[in-house]
């Protein structure tokens, strides 16, 4: 694992081939968006190479090449698949597409580390509540669309609208609320102490 954090800026940019082969493999026949091939490699980038602190730090030396080459591949990327179903495999499987995804995830890393990597008293909190706002998150994400869809009849920008604020803001209380009663913490938390 040490050598991952050897991998010098060329050798981070050239790992978007392993994603694109990943996007190649074992893709689920019927529901294509779950790409496990992908997901897979994705994990054993992250957890051998980039979660080493020398990775991170040339990644945030080069936050804005990267930014600026995943804006221009993002546009290669809109240009092509404009009004096209971004879930077919004709896209998922794209090297344009994994190339894109793979810079804007290297830039995301690279620019979060050198303008985001702060410690504030707001950070501590989260840092302390993520795993909870985590595992709470998608419920909420999903009882808040299914209610927006099946009662309301709003146009699809305002539901996405509605859907972040209420994941933004419900989710957080939700967790507070939760981590306050000591049987539902331990039952939905695995959480045993305050």
């Amino acid at each position: 694992m040490a050598a991952g954090g050897k991998c010098g800026m060329t050798a981070l940019v050239l790992l978007w081939l392993p994603i694109f082969l990943g996007a190649q493999v074992l893709n689920m026949p019927v529901l294509t968006v779950y790409r496990f091939g992908i997901y897979f490699i994705a994990f054993l980038i992250g957890y051998c190479i980039l979660s080493h602190d020398s990775a991170q730090e040339k990644l945030s030396k080069n936050c804005l090449p990267l930014a600026g080459a995943a804006v221009v591949f993002g546009i290669a990327y809109m240009m092509l698949f404009h009004g096209k179903n971004f879930a077919e495999p004709q896209c998922l499987k794209n090297h344009v597409t994994n190339i894109y995804l793979w810079l804007a995830v290297l830039a995301v890393i690279g620019c979060g580390r050198k303008f985001l990597d702060r410690e504030t008293r707001l950070t501590r909190l989260i840092v302390h509540s993520s795993y909870g706002i985590y595992i709470l998150h998608y419920p909420v994400l999903l009882a808040a669309g299914y209610l927006l869809c099946t009662y309301l009849q709003l146009p699809a920008a305002l539901n996405y609208l509605i859907a972040l604020l209420a994941g933004v803001i419900i989710t957080p209380a939700l967790y507070w609320l939760i981590k306050r009663v000591p049987v539902i913490r331990w039952l939905v938390l695995g959480a045993k102490g305050q």
